[in-house]
């Protein structure tokens, strides 16, 4: 699917933040999403990505002229480097030179399509995958395996957006962002709540809240709150916390907790040395 995904991104939540904040440019930012989409619809295209990734999992080959078999040695050797064991050690192991262990890691590497933090289980799976293809006689590259997880993961944060921007609409939440400064640091920290409206009392209740300037986390935590929550998020895992600041409770906490504070380090409650 030929579509510009990161454009289509920014225009999406543009229409999200213009819409929740009442703003008059909100039909602006429906229109630019139109015009952007075409004659296609929103569900349209989104359909066509989660077929766009299934086609590429079903297209994946390994080109054995360019990528030959990757042997269970071949295998080994990069696990052991990945693991902590030196060139050096390698070298002896394998009776040869470390610039041999090195171009031959190095070869490893290009074939399975190394990425960066790849974990051992990773490695194994992925060394798998092309054995499975090879013996099917398979003709692709290790790189359309990269770029088939890359367009995977960019399609999947896609879907997420899109479930939470149809939430946004459907309940007709509001999003709320408020301004705190850091102390003598001379900067603020923008909060975000997402509000929803009851016909009970409260009528207006925050069902999601992020201190850290993260707004799909606070999407994310509205999505998950109860028919009839309270007027603001609960955190139980704090309940059972003692805390002995007159007038505070737990609240305290809660709010160091959002912002990544601890609290007891803030509040001199730490360990002394």
């Amino acid at each position: 699917m030929t579509i510009d995904k990161q454009k289509l991104q920014k225009l999406l939540w543009a229409e999200v933040a213009a819409w929740s904040a009442s703003s008059p440019d909100w039909l602006d930012n429906s229109q630019a999403l139109e015009e952007f989409l075409g004659k296609q619809t929103l569900e349209e295209v989104a359909l066509e990505l989660l077929a766009e990734n299934e086609r590429l999992a079903a297209s994946v080959k390994l080109n054995l002229c360019d990528y030959p078999a990757i042997h269970q040695g071949d295998v080994d050797l990069l696990v052991a480097f990945v693991t902590g064991t030196s060139q050096m050690e390698l070298a002896k192991v394998h009776d040869c030179t470390p610039p041999n262990i090195s171009r031959k890691i190095r070869r490893v590497k290009e074939r399975i399509g190394w990425r960066e933090g790849m974990s051992v289980s990773e490695v194994r799976d992925r060394a798998e995958q092309l054995r499975a293809l090879a013996s099917r006689g398979a003709v692709v590259t290790a790189d359309l395996m990269v770029e088939h997880d890359q367009l995977k993961a960019e399609n999947e944060a896609l879907r997420k957006d899109k479930a939470r921007l149809d939430a946004i609409e459907a309940e007709f939440w509001d999003i709320r962002q408020s301004s705190q400064p850091n102390g003598d640091a001379g900067d603020s920290s923008v909060g975000i709540e997402i509000v929803g409206r009851w016909l009970s009392e409260p009528c207006e209740r925050v069902i999601g809240e992020n201190y850290s300037e993260n707004l799909r986390a606070a999407i994310d935590q509205a999505m998950k709150a109860p028919g009839y929550p309270p007027a603001r998020p609960e955190y139980p895992e704090f309940d059972d916390i003692p805390d002995f600041t007159p007038g505070n409770g737990n609240s305290a906490r809660r709010r160091a907790a959002s912002l990544g504070i601890d609290y007891d380090d803030a509040m001199g409650k730490g360990e002394q040395p």
